[in-house]
């Protein structure tokens, strides 16, 4: 299969803090299942469905995210969890914008969601 340009990967860490490279480093079967299942074109569309009605991205994807059995693994490992899930995150933030979404607000620190995305003005067809 053809990467497109919306297409999440390793690659698309190069330029992120060196926190989230070692989420993908100690955990890289875990993360190309994750690119896998961000990439699929039907999730995408719950990504963006999901963020027009004002939630968080990561709820379209959460339960196909926890029943993975490489994720539930590092799910269950408590010292492990902290870095995995933020690195999810920061990896679900990274694959809203290649879908033409921004960030907008910083994490509530009341809440347990990140960030709000605004879809942008853009001619980019999804």
């Amino acid at each position: 299969m053809t990467a497109r340009y919306q297409d999440i990967g390793f690659e698309d860490f190069d330029a992120a803090p060196g926190f989230y490279k070692s989420g993908l480093d100690n955990y890289p079967t875990a993360f190309r299942q994750l690119f896998a299942l961000l990439n699929d074109p039907e999730n995408e569309g719950k990504l963006v469905k999901i963020s027009r009605q004002g939630n968080p991205a990561l709820g379209a994807v959460v339960q196909s995210i926890e029943t993975n059995s490489n994720i539930l693994i590092i799910l269950r490992n408590v010292l492990e969890k902290d870095l995995f899930c933020r690195t999810v995150g920061y990896t679900i933030r990274l694959k809203m914008e290649k879908l033409g979404w921004k960030k907008l607000a910083e994490k509530d620190p009341y809440h347990v969601h990140y960030t709000l995305l605004v879809k942008l003005k853009s001619t980019k067809k999804i």
